[in-house]
């Protein structure tokens, strides 16, 4: 951490024996909701900011659901399970999303795929493409002759 500046921009843990040596400048160790106030680490004497409590960024996600008038209940897991099967609908394979969810178990990942179930019309031939890959001719041969 830089003594001129030690309090990093995006917030941050203080540094602990698991975390790198590079742990204040990386974006896996930053906090992406910082807290608004800093402590100092008696330890180290560095400033540090823990995240915001859930029940802060909760309390906003509820203002903005009742402020845009939507009637049904859309909580912040409601935004983890429609990025989820947006990506299973976009073909993601689900050890991806697994990863990207952070589960550690893919059975809890499972749950996002029952939107897949549409039947015949969830499975595209690959002859599908080939329209789409070559314009079409408008015109045949034989137009034109009486």
């Amino acid at each position: 951490m830089d003594s001129t500046n030690p309090i990093e921009p995006s917030g941050g843990a203080p540094p602990t024996t698991e975390s790198p040596p590079d742990a204040s400048r990386t974006w896996a160790w930053q906090w992406v909701f910082p807290a608004a106030r800093c402590y100092r680490d008696r330890e180290s004497g560095g400033l540090f900011r823990h995240n915001v409590h859930e029940s802060l960024i909760q309390r906003n996600m509820h203002q903005a659901v009742v402020a845009a008038g939507i009637g049904k209940r859309a909580t912040c897991h409601t935004l983890e399970s429609s990025f989820a099967t947006h990506l299973s609908l976009d073909g993601y394979d689900i050890r991806t999303v697994q990863e990207l969810l952070g589960h550690s178990d893919v059975k809890t990942t499972l749950v996002y795929t029952h939107v897949l179930n549409r039947g015949g019309r969830g499975v595209r031939s690959p002859a599908d493409r080939l329209g789409a890959a070559r314009p079409r001719v408008e015109a045949s041969r034989d137009e034109g002759r009486d």
